[in-house]
Parts: C-alpha cells; structure tokens; sequence
C-alpha cells in the first residue's frame, strides 16, 4: 500500500507494511491537516455573533432547527469557563454526526444525552454495580441500528455534573464484535474538584451496563433484521478497555462537556485523541461548536490534501496501461 502524505516540504511517500490493512476512510485520514485557530474572518463572525447575542433576551430562541432550540443563555455557555447543558451539547454532536456521515465509507450513530439516565433508570443494586434497564432502550436501539455502526457514541451524564464519553466500535471485518471505551477528561485529575470525577470502579461498571446491553441486544436483532436481510451472529462477543489516558484532560472544574464534544469530534474522524492540546479545546474548540451551532452547519477543521492515495494509485494504473498498449501499437508498426 502507497500512502502519500503532504507535508511542509512536499509530498513524501510511505510504503505500508504487508498484511496492515486501511479501509478507504482510515487511509484517507492519515493525510488530513487539523486546522487550531481561527481564520481573520471566523474572528469577526464570531464578535458579530457575539454582538447579535448581546442584543437579544435571555430566553429567546437565537438558534433552531426541526429538532433542537438554543436560547441566549444557552449560546452564551460557550463562553470561557462556562459549563455546558444537555441542549447545546446535544444540538453540536447532533450537526456533527450529520456532516461526518455524509463523507464516504462513514456510519457513525451518536445517541443524545437522555439516553443513559434512561438506560440506568432502575438505579443501583445493592453490590455497587449500574442496574441495565434495556427494556426501556430497546426500541430505540433496534430503530436507530447501531449493531451495523462502525461507531457509536453514547454521551453521559455522570452525578449530574460532569460529562463523559462512552464509545462502541465495531472490530472491522466481524458482524459481533465491539469494543467499548469510557473516555473521561478528569479520569487521572487530583485536587479540589475530584469528587466529581469517576473512579476507576466507576468506569468498570459503567462499561458493564453497556456490555449487558449489547449482550441483549445482538441475539434479539438476529430476529427483529431479518426482514432487512441484514446477518447478526447469535453469539455476541464484546471486548472493553478503559480509555483514561489518551484523551486530554482538562485543567478546570466545568469544561467537562466541550472536552467530551472534542473527543467526539476526534472519534468520528478517526484522529488521535490527543490531536488537540488541553489548552486548544478549553479555548479554540469552543470557538469553534459557536460557529458550528450559529451556522447550523459544521465548521470544519479537518483539511484534505490535494491528491490521495486512492488516486494517485489510480493515476499510477492508468499510465502503465497507457505506457503498455503504446509499445504494443509502436511494437505493431
């Protein structure tokens, strides 16, 4: 395999080790450059928005769409050191799942913020661990398909005052594997606002709600897709790991939920969770879900190279097919 990267110096090409296999999308993203600041332009989009938002009164909808509605005040938690709600979170993640499975060979699914308080509805049991209240979820699992998602993310809410990350992949080239990661901005943080972090235990019983959810679920899809013809193997086999290093981790006490929008931003793109610094989403980011939710459109921060790989083996094709019949015509004569 021929990936060409475009760097500051050219294009340089990278021969792949044999066996390492990409799909179209993966192969795609190794030659994206990440945009951190704003244009000059995005700079005065952004003070007029904040203008127009002066003017208007706390309640009153700015920002709508045929599902969701932000107010003033919801806008105005994307200011520095504002803690986000479910509304403005779930309107981004919202934008962003649209635009990112308009590109090709992209199926991600992200659920909205209610999903969990319903999923673990039933409360605790008396050993610690989250009781999974499937039945009250089932119905919207098997509508929304997630079993045939390449990714699906799950935003919650933990003790009511910190957000988190829940994502589920599917393993490529299976039909039953997934794997489920809990992605926490202050896993590893200690001081004076620890108390609203998870614990270590907490992220292992969060990730076995989700496990008994799919547990549940895959043998019951078997039955209610087949009239789509979709196969689902009866015998789910479902992999966790507890993903509380790689992603950044924030460096105050409210800006859990912009974190979390990162992470999610990163997820569905396939990038590195550590693409952004910190400092990057407690200022930058938000900046740039105020444009994403004012233009209703994501802005995005992800730049494509002028040739890809898929092209340029196309290209590289095509020119010995024309080289080979040429000497044949000239061989001919």
């Amino acid at each position: 395999m021929t990936i060409v990267r475009q760097t500051t110096k050219g294009l340089v090409v990278v021969v792949r080790e044999e066996g390492e296999q990409l799909d179209h999308y993966q192969r795609r993203m190794e030659l994206v450059k990440v945009t951190k600041e704003c244009t000059p332009l995005e700079s005065k989009t952004l003070e007029e928005s904040w203008l127009v938002l002066e003017s208007k009164q706390a309640n009153e909808v700015v920002v709508r769409d045929k599902i969701h509605e932000l107010t003033k005040n919801d806008l105005k938690r994307l200011e520095i050191l504002r803690e986000l709600n479910g509304d403005v979170i779930n309107f981004y993640l919202h934008i962003l799942c649209e635009a990112v499975n308009n590109l090709e060979g992209v199926d991600v699914h992200i659920m909205p913020t209610t999903f969990f308080s319903l999923l673990v509805t039933r409360g605790k049991t008396k050993n610690g661990a989250w009781t999974c209240n499937y039945a009250g979820v089932r119905r919207w699992l098997l509508l929304s398909h997630v079993l045939f998602r390449q990714l699906v993310l799950y935003p919650i809410h933990v003790h009511g005052n910190h957000w988190a990350l829940i994502s589920v992949r599917k393993e490529p080239g299976t039909y039953d594997t997934y794997k489920v990661c809990f992605w926490d901005s202050m896993a590893i943080k200690d001081g004076w606002f620890r108390s609203t972090v998870t614990t270590r235990e907490e992220m292992d019983r969060f990730e076995e709600v989700f496990i008994k959810m799919y547990e549940k679920l895959i043998p019951e899809a078997s039955v209610y897709y087949i009239k789509y013809g979709y196969e689902v193997h009866r015998t789910p086999h479902v992999d966790h790991d507890v993903c509380d290093t790689p992603c950044p981790q924030q460096n105050d006490p409210v800006s859990c939920g912009v974190f979390m929008c990162a992470n999610a931003y990163c997820l569905v793109h396939s990038l590195n969770m550590n693409t952004f610094s910190s400092e990057e989403i407690a200022n930058f980011f938000r900046k740039h879900m105020h444009l994403t939710l004012r233009q209703r459109s994501l802005h995005d921060l992800i730049k494509y190279p002028a040739i890809s790989s898929d092209w340029l083996e196309r290209f590289q094709t095509l020119s010995a097919l024309f080289f080979f019949i040429w000497e044949k015509l000239q061989a001919d004569k």
